[in-house]
């Protein structure tokens, strides 16, 4: 497995082992933030310099994971794992 890939399985076994999502974002693994400029409502944490693990907030402990983009700045965004 490469390390893109280990990345984002611990990125999301993070934030399933979370308590709530609330915590996860407290506790800033991956640098949590949201990407309204991007998309509306949805966040991203980092896998690496360049990729991001893109997903919404479904309710305090539901979130639905919508990809990995690799994005370079000036919205210009390629979905890896749509």
């Amino acid at each position: 497995m490469g390390s893109l890939a280990r990345n984002i399985v611990r990125r999301i076994g993070e934030i399933e082992n979370s308590e709530s999502f609330s915590k996860y974002l407290e506790y800033g693994h991956g640098k949590p933030h949201l990407i309204d400029n991007i998309f509306s409502n949805h966040y991203a944490v980092s896998i690496s310099a360049n990729h991001r693990l893109v997903f919404v907030s479904l309710n305090q402990n539901t979130v639905e994971l919508k990809g990995v983009i690799d994005y370079h700045g000036n919205n210009k965004i390629n979905w890896l794992i749509p």
